[in-house]
């Protein structure tokens, strides 16, 4: 991650393949975990690289992300929405625009930035988790319960396939007892 970080790309997609090639010193149930990540970063690396500008803006976004620092990582990552035509960065950049803004608790522009991935990336593979947060920013920020239960059932109608599907109707059916699901 740290040469990702860096935008040594090149550095970066060598240790992700290694990792995903024989996870060293990991015996335990995490080898999973990491070579699932080493796989997500290589795809997003590879997809992306075709505009290393951008994919440098938004691994530097990620590390202030990580770092817990969600007001500099928005600056990247507000740039990358406004400025970039890259499409194949627009989906991921919303998504983590949406839960910056959600964990500083601005309810109203998380809303907005996941109702910006449905409406202008409908293909992605984002859009139920978009659909999905803006359910809970209504459940769990705004206390807006029968808005949360209406966000929730668009998951259940608009994304059949969705792996999250099960996890939206325990939400429901809590929301439907009065028992909210907290984060």
């Amino acid at each position: 991650k740290i040469d990702y970080w860096n935008g040594n790309f090149d550095a970066a997609l060598k240790s992700f393949t290694r990792i995903q090639s024989e996870p060293v010193n990991i015996t335990d149930d995490k080898a999973g975990f990491y070579v699932n990540d080493a796989i997500d970063f290589m795809l997003f690396i590879e997809k992306n690289k075709g505009a290393p500008d951008w994919l440098n803006k938004f691994a530097a976004g990620s590390l202030f992300s990580d770092q817990k620092h969600y007001e500099q990582a928005l600056t990247f990552f507000y740039e990358i929405a406004h400025n970039s035509s890259v499409e194949t960065l627009l989906d991921n950049t919303w998504l983590k625009i949406g839960q910056l803004e959600y964990q500083l608790g601005r309810y109203q522009q998380a809303l907005s930035a996941f109702q910006t991935l449905i409406q202008k990336q409908p293909q992605s593979v984002y859009c139920d988790l978009a659909q999905k947060m803006i359910g809970e920013i209504y459940e769990v920020g705004l206390k807006d319960l029968p808005k949360a239960q209406q966000a929730y059932e668009v998951v259940l109608t608009s994304y059949p396939n969705s792996v999250l599907l099960e996890e939206v109707r325990k939400r429901i059916r809590g929301l439907e007892r009065g028992n909210r699901v907290i984060r």
